[in-house]
């Protein structure tokens, strides 16, 4: 079977003739059918970079029914095909009859632009001094709208803890969403010292142990800057000590801390001393773990708590202590030697036993260290009107019935191991 191809509109005529010669003839009427013709095209761009583009397209001509078949997968047979990002899209459509036609549209993102972000994190763990500043580019947008999905609203929000903020940006209609992570710096923490114990007078060192933040450091101790190798001067009632620590980000950790000091004892229950030469000195110390005496004659025990020797001159004798915390202490004590008794004690001349804690008794100063004395009370004739052995500084102008001596003239006489001591005393009464 032959076939003719693209015959003349109108009347045509055909000759027809076989191999044999014969022939024969045709005359047959072509009416062409309307070509298909893209009417109109509605060309909706995709914008604010969503695929939110559409075509929808009209046609005439051909034989209805029409089928469409768009260049995109799973699209319907329908003159129209949305949800389109920018891109090259054709559509084959087809008539009745099966006449064809193949058209192309392209699609452009339209109001394109871009979220600009300027932040800071938090300056410190747990801070809240953070910030966002957003901005769009280009410039151009008649209204730009910022809502937070935390409640904030403006294009820069401030006094912001570590945490994720987002945020939708409307340009003119156009939405986008951003979201912005603001972290913490790094942890930082100051460790707290041991106990800082010491002996008064000692210097103790300071030796914090700091971890993370950002080098480098600077540490203060009661407000003064200090290096690691700082000490502390160990006293009495040292009280409360404040350790600061900075970074280089201006974080601050602190540590409060209370020494505790080992009060320096009494070595010596008494003062220095004088005795007679010849009189042997006795010193004995209590309540220490070891001791050390020096400045002695060499026959004495040196690291025994009790010490008796005559001295052959005035002299100090030194010794070291340790106790029981481990804190050595030190201290002096000096023997001064006189020929006689009568010149170690002293007395005034007056006493005035009213009560008031001044001048109310006779006292001689260190004559608790010899016990084997007499005291005799005289009045101006001569007769002895108080008489005690064993003296112990407690005369307050009685006689020995315990009745007050009139106000007047008196002398006494001190015996201290046969050596008198005399002197006049004056009795005061108000």
């Amino acid at each position: 079977m032959d076939t003719l191809r693209s015959p003349e509109r109108g009347v045509n005529y055909l000759l027809i003739r076989n191999t044999f010669g014969c022939e024969d003839s045709l005359v047959f009427h072509v009416t062409l059918l309307p070509s298909l013709q893209l009417d109109t095209g509605l060309i909706i761009q995709p914008n604010c970079l969503i695929d939110n583009g559409s075509i929808e397209v009209s046609y005439s001509g051909g034989t209805a029914p029409y089928t469409y078949q768009w260049s995109v997968k799973e699209s319907a047979d329908a003159p129209s095909i949305g949800f389109l990002g920018p891109g090259k899209y054709q559509v084959d459509i087809r008539d009745k009859n099966g006449c064809t036609r193949f058209d192309t549209f392209f699609l452009i993102n339209q109001d394109i632009y871009r979220i600009q972000a300027a932040y800071r994190a938090p300056t410190c763990l747990g801070d809240q001094n953070g910030w966002i500043a957003l901005s769009v580019f280009p410039d151009t947008f008649k209204q730009v709208d910022y809502t937070w999905f935390n409640g904030f609203a403006g294009a820069s929000i401030n006094n912001l803890a570590q945490g994720i903020y987002s945020v939708t940006v409307d340009a003119d209609g156009c939405y986008q969403e951003v979201s912005l992570a603001l972290n913490d710096p790094p942890f930082f923490s100051l460790v707290a010292l041991p106990p800082l114990k010491g002996c008064e007078g000692e210097l103790g060192s300071i030796m914090p142990m700091v971890f993370g933040g950002v080098p480098p450091y600077r540490f203060e101790l009661n407000g003064q800057l200090f290096q690691l190798d700082t000490t502390v001067l160990f006293i009495e009632n040292i009280g409360i000590q404040r350790l600061t620590v900075s970074d280089s980000l201006g974080c601050i950790r602190e540590q409060e801390f209370l020494p505790e000091v080992f009060p320096e004892p009494e070595i010596f229950t008494s003062s220095d001393t004088t005795i007679v030469k010849g009189n042997p000195v006795i010193l004995r110390l209590e309540g220490f773990e070891q001791y050390a005496w020096t400045n002695v004659p060499a026959d004495v025990c040196r690291n025994c708590p009790e010490i008796r020797f005559i001295p052959e001159k005035p002299d100090s004798i030194f010794v070291s202590v340790t106790d029981r915390k481990g804190c050595i202490w030190q201290d002096g004590f000096y023997v001064d030697l006189e020929e006689k008794y009568s010149e170690l004690f002293y007395a005034h001349n007056a006493i005035t036993p009213n009560g008031d804690g001044v001048n109310d008794f006779l006292a001689f100063e260190g004559l608790e260290s010899y016990p084997k004395n007499r005291l005799n009370i005289f009045n101006k004739w001569g007769v002895k009107v108080y008489s005690k052995f064993n003296y112990k500084n407690n005369w307050s102008g009685k006689d020995m019935q315990g009745n007050d001596l009139p106000a007047g003239e008196y002398y006494y006489v001190l015996e201290v191991e046969g050596d008198p001591i005399k002197s006049i005393l004056f009795i005061v009464r108000e």
